[in-house]
């Protein structure tokens, strides 16, 4: 990879964001961690997504790093089971598999993507764009003065909101409340979310990502209602509700 000119940007915090690589190549974790390394940010490689879990578990990382095809556990069933166990970190995929299917399931189950080869410089943005929307106030600290894109918002959210969802959950969301408040099916949200180009529970995932978003206590929902054997529906009223009071 080449050098990059941006090694001044270096985040300088007390606490650097805690970064968790995972690729079972020896040679790419190097790369990986070389490509992050540079920057200050608190850094763990690791080789086997089991350990990674364990890891992750106990030093909660901000971002996880992760290749996409691993043995024993692969990087999108690890991703899974970051959210649910390590504090739901920022996910970005590492693949070499530049297609559309692939770029799906990286966005569907994580936050970004990144294709073999790639510099040091766009590994580094991606990672900052990231930290900069979970936390606005860590773009004010880099200064560096980039405007963020948002993905589109059909309802009236604020930006706090805008910077809370990934494109995938806006998506979601935003099938739901065209709803009205009736149910929608599974079907009709794997066709409009994902162009039917998923497995089925990856729609389950997504709700359950929402629910720890927007629900005052996501094990007991209350605006995004479970239909049985047949979808789900949004309570607009508390939706509404819980919009005006901002992200959690």
């Amino acid at each position: 990879m080449r050098p990059s000119s941006i090694a001044a940007q270096a985040p300088q915090r007390a606490t650097p964001p805690r970064i968790l690589i995972v690729d079972d190549r020896e040679a790419d974790a190097c790369e990986l961690g070389n490509a992050v390394s540079r920057y200050g940010y608190d850094l763990k490689v690791v080789r086997n997504s089991f350990i990674a879990l364990d890891i992750a578990k106990q030093w909660k990382p901000q971002v996880a790093i992760l290749d996409v095809k691993m043995p024993g556990m692969d990087g999108l069933t690890l991703s899974e089971k970051l959210r649910k166990y390590a504090n739901d970190p920022i996910v970005i995929f590492v693949t070499s598999e530049a297609t559309n299917k692939m770029r799906r399931l990286c966005l569907n189950a994580g936050d970004d993507y990144i294709t073999k080869p790639y510099s040091d410089e766009d590994l580094f943005l991606r990672v900052q764009s990231k930290l900069r929307r979970s936390d606005p106030n860590r773009g004010n600290e880099q200064g560096s003065g980039a405007e963020t894109r948002r993905a589109p918002v059909a309802f009236e959210a604020r930006a706090s909101w805008e910077d809370v969802f990934t494109p995938t959950e806006l998506r979601l969301l935003n099938a739901l409340i065209a709803g009205e408040g009736e149910m929608v099916s599974r079907v009709r949200l794997l066709r409009d979310v994902w162009d039917d180009e998923v497995y089925d529970n990856t729609l389950d995932r997504t709700i359950r990502r929402l629910r720890m978003k927007i629900e005052p206590e996501p094990r007991r929902p209350r605006i995004i209602i479970t239909v049985r054997k047949g979808g789900y529906r949004i309570n607009l009223a508390a939706w509404r509700r819980a919009r005006d009071d901002g992200p959690r």
